[in-house]
């Protein structure tokens, strides 16, 4: 079986049952994604939404700005 968003979030008690349930009518009447009705309705802490987001696709988290580019690459690049 494969595990879908509401699922992830529901079982990381990131959200309710009942909160799950409003945001998935909202996105069937509004033809939208349920992430996009979570991160419009601020119902899951962003950074929490992108993790979980990411599990499910294998993809890591990353914060970019924590993060330090190669000195080597930013030296090839050049302005124009």
């Amino acid at each position: 079986m494969t595990l879908r968003l509401g699922d992830l979030l529901l079982e990381k008690e990131l959200l309710s049952r009942d909160t799950l349930d409003r945001a998935l009518q909202a996105a069937r009447l509004s033809n939208a994604s349920l992430f996009k009705i979570l991160l419009r309705d601020h119902l899951v802490p962003e950074d929490q939404l992108l993790m979980t987001a990411g599990a499910l696709q294998n993809l890591p988290f990353v914060r970019l700005a924590e993060m330090q580019p190669n000195p080597a690459a930013v030296k090839s690049v050049t302005a124009k």
